[in-house]
């Protein structure tokens, strides 16, 4: 017996969560004991978008994240550079 079966899945709607120039960020599927509607398949395309938006987010959020601790060694390296200088000038 499928798991389908098993589970008295009578709907399943799935679509692909793109994110920027279309790129496949994965897959957001719906499994329903009822049978699932076309509106039903208009809501799963809106959160998949939302769903987009919000991994696009959560990656620029860790970039700039990875950038400041970057940026903060870069200028903490700066500063000791600048007091060895003016030491020894």
């Amino acid at each position: 017996m499928s798991v389908a079966a098993e589970l008295s899945v009578e709907g399943v709607l799935n679509t692909i969560v793109r994110g920027l120039a279309g790129k496949i960020l994965g897959v957001l599927a719906l499994f329903s004991r009822e049978y699932l509607s076309e509106q039903d398949s208009t809501w799963i395309g809106i959160f998949a978008k939302q769903a987009a938006v919000a991994i696009a987010n959560a990656r620029a959020y860790e970039e700039i994240a990875r950038l400041r601790k970057q940026l903060e060694i870069e200028n903490a390296n700066l500063h000791e550079q600048m007091k060895e200088s003016f030491a020894f000038g």
